[in-house]
């Protein structure tokens, strides 16, 4: 890492703010990354990639149909 030389305090504070806002970047693509990943491995996230086929839109359609039915069924037998 290149050391900076600074002539200012307020080249120091424009370069802090850059960070910090680089800071907030980097931390909200970690949560949605997380939030993601939550989706991903849920009950109907887990089916929605077993029966997705990216290359026809059949899967899809199945997928989302599993996606819709799924919650209802689960509730049903819950009861």
């Amino acid at each position: 890492m290149q050391n900076k030389r600074y002539s200012t305090y307020s080249e120091i504070d424009k370069d802090l703010q850059i960070l910090k806002l680089e800071r907030d970047i980097h931390y909200q693509k970690i949560l949605l990354n997380v939030e993601r990943m939550k989706d991903n491995i849920s009950p109907v996230g887990l089916i929605k990639n077993i029966f997705s086929d990216k290359g026809s839109g059949k899967g899809t359609t199945i997928a989302s149909l599993i996606s819709t039915f799924l919650p209802y069924l689960i509730n049903r037998f819950k009861k």
